[in-house]
């Protein structure tokens, strides 16, 4: 009989077997466990709503400026000022300046697909 020492005590190979199978059976639990959590945050994500951008033409009404369309109008940007540039990229428009009956193509975002 093989005798192996572990911690200082003298155990024997089926007893060292046992210690070592028990080992194996935590980490494999943990990894288990751990690859379940993952694949629920995985699901989560999948589950996550899906914005389509498209465009629109709209006509500046009394009293609009960018900001009051960009207000109006801001999904899935980081800042008003981000909605505004792109508008005005957009439009080629050189300033802020927009008038009343103006014709403007402005983004918005959807979830619903449209082909």
């Amino acid at each position: 009989m093989k005798v192996v020492k572990v911690n200082g005590h003298y155990l024997n190979r089926r007893h060292y077997q046992r210690i070592f199978r028990r080992i194996i059976i935590y980490i494999t639990i943990l990894l288990l466990g751990l690859s379940i959590t993952h694949l629920a945050s995985k699901a989560e994500t999948i589950d996550e709503l899906h914005y389509y951008k498209y465009y629109t033409s709209i006509t500046v009404q009394s009293g609009d400026t960018l900001y009051s369309i960009a207000k109006a109008n801001l999904t899935n940007y980081d800042s008003v000022d981000t909605y505004i540039a792109e508008v005005a990229t957009i439009n080629h428009l050189t300033s802020a300046d927009i008038d009343y009956g103006m014709n403007l193509i402005i983004p918005y975002y959807s979830t619903t697909f449209v082909q």
